[in-house]
């Protein structure tokens, strides 16, 4: 899912005013070629993102998304990566760490390299460019991020400049105002102990290098601490351990609040995490995930060994145990 991003109806409509002009459904992304007689677009169906040109000519199709198509200048390419008109496809920057949350993307005025905006490290954007051998180079770097819209025929730049973040407030009773609790650029909140002293929270901005990380803070404002690594899930009843998950290789970890080594539970059969809770016990956990079918469903777990077992209830996700810990609330 690309986070702001939406399929729409394609619709086309004279610049002097009018209404416009309805022609397909389900589009995600669309061009005119150079002569302003085709279009180009981008739409899922049966599954798969397909480039289309004309309309209902293949070019490429992948399961992956694609987006911000644009003709070069000749009318002869198709980014991102490169395709020709023929359908033949080139990787521009697979060999180059850069390339992750694209966010726009435009050909140069004269048709030799293609400008886009993506990360290289951390999760905000630069500006950079690529030629049609893969040469990659910055052309802009700054602490904001940037989303390019597009490249003028003389060369203007139009950009769009944010800066975005993630905080951590808390609500604490007996005080007047919230109390901001976040640590580093991207704090994202886990987690809140039973007798609310105790926030666990992950970051996986800038500061961690896009990678997540765990911490634990107490809620009058003391500094963090930091567990390990991972996306923390939730904190045990008994106080003594956060449950986090990490993805290389994909496995769920507990993490200690206090002395003590990590442990890691036992991954067999399961390919994706998705949420996570304690049973009261603290012996126990309920787990929503994938499966190696990929199917999602709802997973039990003990934490003495053993692999995780299964639901019986087939394709309902469980997100809340009772306070007693013998009934689930799930949704599906």
């Amino acid at each position: 899912l690309n986070w702001g991003l939406c399929s729409g109806t394609l619709a086309v409509m004279p610049l002097a005013g009018g209404a416009p002009r309805e022609i397909l459904e389900n589009v995600d992304s669309a061009d005119w070629d150079p002569q302003g007689k085709e279009l180009a677009i981008v739409r899922a169906l049966e599954g798969r993102y397909r480039v289309e040109y004309p309309i209902g000519k293949v070019l490429y199709s992948t399961e992956g998304w694609i987006e911000n198509l644009r003709f070069s200048p000749d009318g002869k390419w198709l980014p991102f990566s490169i395709v020709d008109l023929e359908g033949h496809r080139r990787d521009l920057t697979s060999d180059s760490k850069v390339g992750a949350n694209l966010l726009g993307l435009a050909w140069s005025p004269d048709g030799d390299e293609v400008w886009f905006s993506a990360t290289d490290s951390g999760v905000h954007t630069d500006l950079w460019s690529v030629d049609l051998e893969g040469r990659v180079r910055a052309v802009l770097r700054s602490p904001s991020s940037y989303s390019l819209k597009d490249i003028a025929a003389d060369g203007r730049v139009l950009l769009v400049e944010y800066d975005s973040s993630a905080r951590m407030f808390a609500g604490v009773r007996g005080r007047g105002h919230e109390q901001p609790l976040s640590w580093f650029d991207w704090s994202s909140v886990a987690d809140l102990s039973s007798d609310g002293k105790e926030l666990l929270f992950y970051e996986w901005g800038d500061a961690t290098d896009g990678k997540p990380v765990v911490f634990l803070r107490s809620t009058d404002g003391g500094d963090a601490v930091c567990l390990g690594d991972g996306r923390a899930l939730a904190l045990s009843p008994d106080g003594r351990w956060a449950l986090a998950v990490r993805s290389r290789p994909r496995e769920l970890v507990l993490l200690p609040l206090g002395p003590g080594e990590p442990r890691t539970l036992d991954s067999t059969g399961i390919r994706e995490y998705y949420r996570a809770r304690w049973f009261p016990d603290s012996h126990r956990i309920l787990f929503t995930g994938e499966g190696e079918d990929q199917v999602a469903r709802t997973y039990y777990q003990r934490l003495d060994g053993g692999r995780a077992q299964p639901a019986p209830a087939l394709g309902v996700l469980a997100t809340q145990i009772s306070p007693d810990g013998t009934r689930i609330a799930g949704y599906g």
